[in-house]
């Protein structure tokens, strides 16, 4: 019986270090999925970096001082929700990054839209300022010719106020009452020479030779 005995827990042993064999790949092989998805994700994302990666989280008790240890299908999945957490924390502050990034961007862009508008608007501004320059300009320019063409007109005005009337010539014909023309006799100047009279009242002949 013995020896019976002696095999049956020689089985025993081995059977429960097969057992154990098969949980230490099943936890392996759990592992292999679990970063075989986060790399297809991390091609799907079109990520360029290489995701590098991360130790499973086994919280080894404190009294653990090396060797070999087989660790449970449990412990396993715990270590690799874990991880799972762990990369979602990365991804998320990926987003994050990328987000303030994309506000920074953003912002950027629209300081230059209001940088642009502010400039289109002093522009509209300065046109319509030179319009109304141009507008005051002309409108004093016409009002400083036609005030020069009244001063003008008023020049000539006097000039014509001024100007000397024609006398008319003495003798002209006169008409009577019953429609005949009188003339009006004018005396010739005699050739003999008119006498000189001396203070006493006297007529003095001049000789011919002082004529």
């Amino acid at each position: 019986m013995e020896p019976i005995q002696a095999a049956v827990e020689e089985m025993e042993a081995h059977a429960k270090t097969i057992t154990q064999v098969l949980h230490h790949l099943q936890v392996n092989n759990e592992l292999v999925s679990q970063e075989n998805k986060g790399l297809r994700e991390a091609v799907q994302t079109k990520k360029k970096q290489k995701q590098k990666g991360v130790p499973l989280d086994l919280q080894q008790r404190q009294e653990y001082h090396g060797g070999a240890v087989m660790w449970s299908p449990r412990k396993g999945r715990e270590a690799g929700v874990r991880r799972k957490v762990m990369e979602q924390q990365a991804e998320q502050e990926k987003l994050d990054k990328a987000k303030r990034k994309q506000e920074k961007e953003d912002a950027k862009i629209q300081k230059q839209l209001e940088l642009e508008q502010r400039r289109d608007e002093r522009e509209r501004l300065k046109k319509e300022r030179e319009k109304e320059k141009e507008k005051k300009a002309a409108e004093k320019q016409r009002q400083k010719a036609e005030k020069e063409a009244t001063k003008s007109g008023q020049a000539a005005q006097q000039l014509k106020r001024k100007a000397p009337q024609s006398v008319p010539p003495k003798n002209k014909r006169q008409k009577q009452s019953g429609g005949s023309a009188l003339k009006v006799a004018v005396p010739e100047a005699t050739s003999s020479p008119l006498p000189r009279i001396t203070s006493r009242g006297r007529n003095v002949t001049l000789p011919s030779k002082f004529r």
